[in-house]
């Protein structure tokens, strides 16, 4: 009995291919060296495929390369056809190759003869469709190809769950979310009846919308609501609502995250009112787009006559929904401290803040501290212009379960002034003045990242050094440390 090598065992050889992903070459390389190499690499090799034309228009960005260099673009028809049931995320920037569309849309001619479109990707995961041009003409064919990939997908599969949009036309968008609800066989004849009434379209999970506008028509856009009752995460990104907001009836009961960015042409009191519909939202990523914007949290509604009250054109509004929240994201220079410290009080405790290149201040810790430092695993401080070594070594002190902290500075010889002022506290209260005994010790024994800028005084290093290397010393499970890097 010969005894298998360890290589040969596919598990094994999963693993170690994890590791050369993000190196397109190296998985070309792993796939010459046996047959069973070849096998277990295929997959992870077309995993993720691209899909552009190398004559772009000219008046798209040229900024950056169309997609990462790392995965799989533009591949051969031939070589398509035969590996398109590994493809898990597929993005399309129109237009695409010619050759290539022709392919996909007789390969998907055929099938929808012969049986259904989503049996061309059978483990499709996301589709992203990036437009980048206003012209329809130009993106008309693959829109076409992907509004039939999504309405079989969805009535076909379970695999489907994510769906991506960015920079596309109104025209466009609208065939897209009717995808979204009409049946992959309404209008073929070949199905029986009971065929298509046990044929169910399976819900997204996530939609993520970016940089265009939503349906000009009523109906279209009640349509688009009504699909978003059934999504788990919904992410906008600089989109033009046309001042026409989720109707009062519309709850999205499912929905657990909510990213709401650049939202410049939706009013404060608009956005507040989409969040009070999701009354199990878990995590919310919201970036305001002036300093006014937070402070409607507080205060009532927008003044209004008693007509438009009467007419529930505006209701008040409950924002009961964020105490359930246990991830915030609050990013900008916009949002002042007050702000913060508003929509804190209304969270559950946290776990996860993000507050990065905002304006929090003491007002905010202070809520932190009340509400949410024994629940609170990470934060990310991170270029907040008026927090204090005192600050971050407050969350240091008081927050057992952190795992990760992002702060701009820590001065060590604030830290140590600050811990001979509590120690004096404390020994005033117990009435013990014992330094040794009455130690401020940090209590985050969970630390695995901290990035902040450790400084030490040149005329005192000789006891701000080992002080500081005594406190790092504590935290066992620290992996990285490093200066934090300013955001894009």
């Amino acid at each position: 009995m010969t005894m298998a090598h360890a290589l040969d065992i596919p598990e094994i050889r999963d693993t170690i291919i994890q590791f050369l992903i993000l190196s397109r070459n190296d998985l070309l390389a792993c796939t010459l060296l046996s047959h069973p190499w070849h096998s277990s690499v295929q997959p992870w090799l077309w995993r993720h495929l691209y899909l552009y034309s190398a004559l772009q228009p000219t008046r798209l960005p040229q900024k950056k390369a169309p997609f990462p260099a790392a995965n799989l673009q533009n591949p051969p028809c031939a070589l398509f056809q035969q590996n398109a049931v590994f493809i898990r995320h597929l993005h399309i920037k129109a237009p695409i190759d010619s050759l290539l569309l022709a392919t996909l849309n007789s390969d998907c001619n055929a099938s929808s003869n012969g049986g259904d479109m989503a049996s061309l990707f059978p483990a499709l995961e996301t589709l992203h469709i990036h437009g980048y041009c206003c012209d329809v003409a130009v993106i008309d064919p693959e829109i076409h190809f992907a509004t039939r990939l999504i309405r079989h997908a969805l009535g076909q599969t379970t695999t489907l769950k994510e769906l991506h949009l960015t920079s596309l036309p109104p025209s466009s968008v609208v065939s897209l979310l009717h995808a979204l609800d009409e049946h992959p066989f309404a209008s073929s004849s070949s199905p029986s009846t009971a065929t298509r009434s046990s044929l169910t379209k399976h819900p997204l999970d996530r939609l993520c919308l970016t940089d265009l506008t939503l349906p000009y028509n009523l109906v279209d856009r009640t349509q688009f609501w009504q699909h978003c009752t059934s999504i788990r995460r919904l992410e906008f990104d600089t989109v033009n609502f046309l001042g026409y907001t989720c109707p009062a009836e519309f709850t999205f009961s499912r929905l657990e995250h909510l990213k709401l960015t650049n939202m410049f042409l939706l009013a404060a009191y608009e956005q507040l009112q989409l969040m009070s519909h999701c009354p199990n939202l878990t995590s919310l990523d919201w970036s305001p787009s002036s300093i006014t914007t937070v402070h409607h949290i507080l205060t009532t509604p927008p003044i209004i006559s008693p007509a438009e009250s009467s007419n529930h054109i505006i209701a008040p509004i409950d924002l009961s929904p964020l105490s359930k929240v246990h991830t915030l994201v609050l990013c900008g220079s916009r949002i002042n401290d007050l702000s913060i410290a508003n929509v804190l009080s209304k969270c559950g405790p946290l776990r996860k803040l993000n507050v990065h290149k905002s304006g929090f201040s003491h007002e905010s810790i202070v809520v932190l501290a009340t509400r949410h430092f024994p629940n609170l695993r990470e934060i990310d401080l991170g270029e907040c212009s008026f927090v204090t070594s005192p600050m971050v070594e407050m969350l240091l002190r008081q927050c057992p379960l952190l795992e990760v902290l992002v702060a701009p500075t820590l001065k060590v010889s604030d830290i140590m002034a600050n811990n001979i002022t509590l120690v004096e506290e404390a020994g005033e209260e117990t009435g013990c003045h014992d330094i040794g005994g009455h130690k401020k010790e940090w209590v985050c024994s969970n630390l695995r990242v901290l990035e902040v800028q450790i400084e030490i005084d040149a005329t005192r290093i000789d006891l701000e050094r080992p002080f500081i290397n005594a406190r790092l010393a504590t935290m066992q499970k620290l992996i990285s440390i490093g200066i934090p890097r300013p955001h894009s």
